[in-house]
């Protein structure tokens, strides 16, 4: 999914709407106050922002009450001793996409290859730092850059198939892993799976796909 640069979702700049699902997203089910003060709106203009995305599908119904644990979502203290009851945010498969939307113009094969191939060199760090999160057993790459006939992408999709070291199997990790493996590139949709992972099919059916880690001496990530 891509959307022009200055378009508008529910009645703010598109940015500031993936922001707004982005906030919800990483916290899992997350409240108007902390979603304020991340992204620098009032809380009721939060609060219409998040109403209109709930109405457009983008965010799920929300859970009344705080959670049991702290831990599985996010809400300011100063929110358990309000007498307006706690609402908690989370995110649909539709807010999902908006997350992973592209703002701007498409990319060549060869930006994307240079993706591709600095995130399988993050991928070598990782299994070579023994106090990593994570060992990673493979990647799969899928969807457009993997027909030979395509030359403009929108991103770069990739499955990501990894294995705790030790801890808890929460999907916290497998989120951080996510953002550590991505660095900042909102080119590259990545999907880790591990042992916490409960979504089902990472790969949308029907697919193209091509696995592109653990490489052997002759391979290269070119298509």
């Amino acid at each position: 999914m891509r959307y022009e640069v200055g378009s508008s979702l529910c009645g703010v700049d598109i940015a500031l709407a993936q922001r707004t699902v982005e906030v919800v997203d990483r916290w899992g089910w997350c409240s108007v106050g902390v979603l304020a003060s991340e992204v620098g709106l009032s809380n009721e203009a939060s609060m219409q922002l998040i109403e209109c995305l709930h109405g457009e599908g983008f965010l799920d119904e929300p859970h009344h009450g705080p959670l049991e644990r702290r831990d599985h979502g996010k809400w300011l203290a100063s929110e358990d001793l309000t007498p307006e009851e706690l609402l908690l945010w989370h995110i649909t498969t539709r807010g999902k996409a908006l997350v992973k939307a592209h703002i701007g113009s498409p990319i060549t094969r060869e930006v994307a290859e240079e993706m591709l191939e600095a995130l399988l060199q993050r991928c070598e760090a990782i299994n070579g730092a023994s106090r990593a999160s994570h060992f990673v057993d493979s990647v799969t790459l899928y969807g457009s850059l993997c027909d030979p006939s395509a030359s403009e992408f929108s991103d770069v999709d990739v499955a990501v198939f990894a294995r705790i070291r030790g801890g808890a199997k929460t999907a916290m990790g497998r989120v951080a892993l996510e953002d550590v493996l991505r660095s900042d590139n909102k080119r590259i949709d990545i999907v880790v799976i591990d042992e916490s992972w409960t979504e089902g099919p990472a790969i949308p059916y029907g697919a193209r796909t091509r696995r592109v880690f653990p490489r052997g001496p002759d391979e290269s990530v070119s298509i």
